[in-house]
């Protein structure tokens, strides 16, 4: 398991690891550390900032990435990083935060001006394609837990 925090851009929080613990731990921290990323949303970089992590010589025969968003995406990165993994192999199954209704976006501290009045809408037609070309499956934020069954079921790697 590794972790990486993205916004309008992304940064790998944890590289691959066993520690579970340390790694629920930095996705609790990570809601407060919006200066680490900048505004907007850039699901093509969380993707490749992932990919990277993944890209180890003794990897997994079996890859998948989890990428909970909105699934809005203000970048034109995404189509080449879907590529990218499908190349790689590595499985994308996508989460889906928000509803298509939308809601505000608190500002945080460093907040853009005028950023409080930007909505945010779940695309989930977006995240059910990048899931579907890449042989995975895309579920809602509120069903998340069920995901780890689906997880187990993939081919599992021993560790040394």
């Amino acid at each position: 398991m590794a972790a990486v925090t993205f916004a309008g851009t992304a940064f790998a929080r944890s590289p691959l690891t066993l520690d579970t613990e340390a790694i629920a731990d930095l996705v609790t921290r990570s809601q407060r550390e919006n200066a680490l990323v900048g505004p907007g949303t850039d699901v093509g970089a969380a993707i490749t900032a992932s990919l990277r992590l993944l890209d180890v010589p003794d990897r997994a025969s079996t890859r998948a990435i989890v990428l909970i968003s909105d699934g809005e995406d203000l970048s034109n990165t995404q189509n080449d990083a879907v590529s990218a993994a499908q190349r790689a192999g590595v499985h994308i199954y996508t989460v889906a935060a928000g509803t298509e209704a939308g809601a505000f976006v608190p500002a945080g501290e460093g907040a853009v001006p005028g950023a409080s009045n930007l909505v945010s809408r779940a695309d989930r037609a977006t995240l059910a394609r990048i899931a579907s070309e890449t042989g995975a499956s895309t579920r809602d934020v509120s069903t998340l837990p069920g995901l780890a069954v689906e997880l187990s079921r993939l081919q599992q790697s021993e560790l040394d």
